[in-house]
């Protein structure tokens, strides 16, 4: 591989004068916006004869000229710029990344002996043990699917998102949970839609997403059209998955497809006890209940997120201590924390209206962008205000668990803590309905009995519909 060509471990920007023979392990395309029109950049990610992964992009001036590019194909590559990788989700570790240029050559060698490692496996185990993560590369991860839940629908940053979660099984009996987004939903329907497959599913997710939460549990997601979802192949890796497995490998049956989402979003039985919000400050018993509410606003009085302690299992808040940051739980000072989410949300039901506190791992589920994605993205607006992203959960039909403790009996202002959710579409439907039928019929009760001068002098110009609400609920218990 000497003169010429340069190997993918050796380049840098000086080396815009050689060549680079390489595999073409994925290509995808980056659109402009959501709906997936106006081509922005095709992608592509190729690896060396050393295995060394290496990035690079096609501006979309050039796009129309390489769209013939096939994965598994080795390509020569002359007169490229060599740039900082700057990808905030990396396929490649390597410091560069390539660009094409007007003047780019392009070679496909059909016979060559050129190594073909495509897959750069993750163990489970060394995820479950949260070894080595960083959260902003993209992995590989094999395993067999022994649960599938329902694919279902999602509002993210105000706009409707498909998904499906399902369960991976590795050689050792590890575990973790999966979510597809998107167009990635329709490789596993058929296998959800089935009744009994004919084989184990065994699933390869290649340039997938790992995260952490809360730093206990991980979890792996699709990274928009970078990923790509290999199935059942007749391919090395999968054949040497399966004879590393301890266990005979088992069919996924009927029992193993389950409705709604996986067991840590909380799929709930059709016969769940629901109790009403004034009941429950009627009762003053400090236990767990699920309430059926809607989500009315988003208080921004105490901000939205805080600055958590990195420690393992830890998530106490941080104080400012002699220029750090200090956990008094671990005894620990840090540069800087974890951004964490803190939300407090306004609820009512048919009955009254409540204050309920969402921390980071339920409100993540709901919005599907991190605490520090969100404070990055406007790190320079007021503190106070609320991302759009958060204020989409506003108006949201949902099911809560939430604890009373003594601070919610002794003041009507003390937030409850949100320990788990249901957004599963038939239970909602069933318990959530009755809101909207309340709410119509406490609207009609305030037309007939008395109009807007009954509320005085008051200035109308931008009157919230939250406190209007508030209102009509007080003058209703009045009655």
């Amino acid at each position: 591989m000497s003169g010429q060509f340069v190997l993918a471990s050796q380049l840098t920007p000086l080396c815009n004068r050689k060549a680079i023979r390489v595999r073409l392990v994925r290509t995808y395309v980056v659109y402009e916006n959501r709906e997936n029109k106006g081509i922005s950049s095709l992608e592509c990610v190729f690896h060396g004869v050393e295995g060394v992964f290496v990035h690079c992009t096609i501006p979309k001036d050039q796009v129309q000229k390489w769209t013939k590019f096939k994965e598994g194909c080795v390509y020569g590559i002359k007169n490229f710029l060599c740039i900082t990788n700057y990808l905030k989700f990396k396929t490649s570790n390597h410091h560069y990344m390539l660009k094409f240029k007007h003047d780019i050559m392009v070679k496909e060698y059909k016979k060559v002996s050129f190594p073909n490692k495509i897959f750069r496996l993750k163990s489970k185990s060394s995820l479950v043990r949260k070894e080595d993560i960083d959260e902003k590369m993209l992995i590989d991860v094999i395993g067999r699917v022994t649960e599938i839940y329902s694919p279902v629908e999602r509002v993210v940053a105000g706009q409707r998102a498909r998904l499906i979660d399902f369960v991976l099984e590795d050689i050792n009996q590890d575990q973790i949970q999966c979510t597809l987004w998107g167009d990635h939903v329709n490789s596993l329907l058929p296998i959800y839609s089935s009744t009994v497959t004919e084989e184990p599913v065994i699933v390869l997710l290649q340039f997938c997403r790992a995260k952490i939460f809360d730093n206990v549990d991980v979890h792996i997601s699709t990274s928009f059209n970078a990923t790509k979802i290999w199935i059942n192949q007749k391919m090395p890796d999968f054949e040497e998955f399966k004879k590393s497995l301890r266990t005979p490998l088992r069919k996924l049956d009927s029992s193993s497809r389950l409705p709604g989402f996986r067991p840590n979003r909380n799929t709930l039985s059709d016969d769940i006890v629901v109790t009403s919000l004034s009941e429950i400050y009627n009762r003053k018993e400090l236990c767990e209940y699920w309430v059926a509410v809607r989500i009315m606003d988003v208080d921004s009085s105490d901000g939205w997120y805080y600055m958590s302690c990195k420690g393992t299992n830890c998530g106490k808040k941080l104080t400012p201590r002699e220029g750090m940051m200090y956990c008094s739980k671990c005894d620990c000072s840090w540069h800087e924390g974890a951004v964490k989410y803190k939300v407090v949300v306004r609820v009512t039901d048919s009955t009254c209206e409540a204050p309920m506190l969402i921390w980071d791992k339920e409100c993540y589920d709901l919005v599907s962008v991190s605490a520090s994605s969100l404070r990055e993205k406007y790190a320079e607006n007021a503190k106070g205000w609320i991302p759009p992203e958060l204020q989409s959960i506003c108006g949201m039909p949902i099911l809560f668990r939430i604890s009373m403790k003594k601070d919610q009996v002794d003041s009507l202002s003390s937030a409850f803590g949100v320990l788990g959710f249901c957004r599963q579409a038939d239970i909602v439907s069933k318990h959530c309905g009755i809101i909207d039928c309340d709410l119509d019929a406490t609207e009609q009760t305030h037309e007939d009995s008395f109009g807007l001068d009954d509320f005085g002098d008051f200035e109308m110009v931008g009157f919230n519909e939250r406190v209007l609400l508030e209102m009509l609920q007080a003058h209703l218990r009045g009655l």
